[in-house]
């Protein structure tokens, strides 16, 4: 399981019944463990050994009055518009602590990862894909998405808004942790370099240098420095009574082509 790092404050929910998992591939979990009895029904392949099952299991969030439940609806593909439009209207005001991964997508994460790892160069060729992901990540639009996306969630857990600052900050304490995106690769072991990761036969898919290792753990650590200052924008704008909504929770990872692995 990858191992995230909460950020916890005096002033956190200390009662709660429920939360909630949101995101996309990274919190659905497909290929991490056996789908879901339902998920045979849908494209989300959420998964048993997601990391929020798996952080249920653990009772990271049991708190002094019980295990809250989980409501996983995380799922596989969604961009920040999704969780808008498709999973944010399923938040309510009982679900004070919420997990996110979010924002990959909208830089074509997958794409990238079937080009430059599994060689599907119909997707477009590797650098090509990487350059359109960056200029995306620095743009206007991911932005104002970003952030229209925190607001819709927020707002429908309840967290108060910073126009009625004066009601009881009790019914403020929602949290929202935005985790971070892994980093996959051991960047510093020539271990990969003659390796492919191609899943069909024999096909003799790329090799992963150093240099491209080095180039997709960067693209993820840009965009989780990237989250991390929409989010202190953002808390800076709605924060309550010196209350944040929103967090980012860091994490260590599991890396691939490590020489123990």
């Amino acid at each position: 399981m990858e191992r995230y790092n909460f950020p916890i404050y005096p002033n956190d929910p200390e009662e709660f019944s429920s939360w909630i998992a949101l995101g996309d591939s990274y919190a659905a979990g497909p290929g991490a463990g056996t789908p879901l009895p339902h998920e045979v029904y849908t494209t989300c392949y959420r998964t048993d050994q997601a990391y929020a099952p798996q952080l249920e299991s653990a009772g990271t969030f049991r708190t002094g009055y019980g295990a809250p439940h989980l409501y996983f609806i995380a799922c596989t593909g969604a961009i920040t518009s999704d969780v808008m439009s498709q999973q944010s209207p399923k938040v309510t005001s009982n679900d004070k602590i919420l997990t996110l991964s979010i924002g990959g997508n909208n830089l074509g994460f997958s794409s990238i990862l079937k080009s430059c790892i599994y060689g599907a160069f119909i997707l477009g060729r590797c650098q090509t894909l990487i350059a359109n992901a960056r200029n995306t990540l620095y743009s206007a639009q991911f932005y104002h998405d970003y952030q229209s996306m925190l607001s819709a969630v927020t707002n429908n857990a309840n967290f108060c808004p910073e126009k009625e600052d004066t009601q009881d900050p009790n019914n403020c304490r929602t949290v929202l942790y935005q985790t971070a995106y892994p980093s996959f690769f051991d960047d510093f072991t020539v271990l990969c370099n003659s390796i492919s990761f191609s899943p069909v036969g024999n096909f003799a898919g790329p090799n992963l240098p150093q240099a491209l290792r080095s180039q997709l753990n960067g693209l993820g650590q840009e965009l989780n420095t990237m989250l991390n200052v929409f989010i202190d924008s953002y808390n800076g704008a709605h924060a309550v009574n010196g209350i944040d909504a929103v967090r980012f929770a860091d994490q260590v990872s599991t890396q691939l082509c490590h020489e123990k692995l």
